[in-house]
């Protein structure tokens, strides 16, 4: 389709506790920031900084025990 939006893609961000936070957008950039929509400062301060962890979809499963 002409003038479609990019395919949202899923990254897992580390946290500081071990855990993981799962946000999706286009990029990691517009993936933080609509993390950043639905989150508080504090639960923003707790993701390490660094590259993400891209994973598909169909690969979300297996790692939903890692979430916090």
């Amino acid at each position: 389709l002409a003038g479609s939006r990019p395919a949202s893609r899923f990254f897992l961000f580390p946290l500081k506790s071990g855990k993981k936070r799962l946000a999706y957008g286009t990029s990691v950039q517009e993936a933080i920031e609509i993390l950043s929509w639905r989150s508080t400062p504090d639960e923003m301060a707790q993701i390490v900084e660094g590259e993400p962890i891209e994973v598909r979809q169909q690969d979300i499963h297996p790692h939903l025990k890692e979430l916090g």
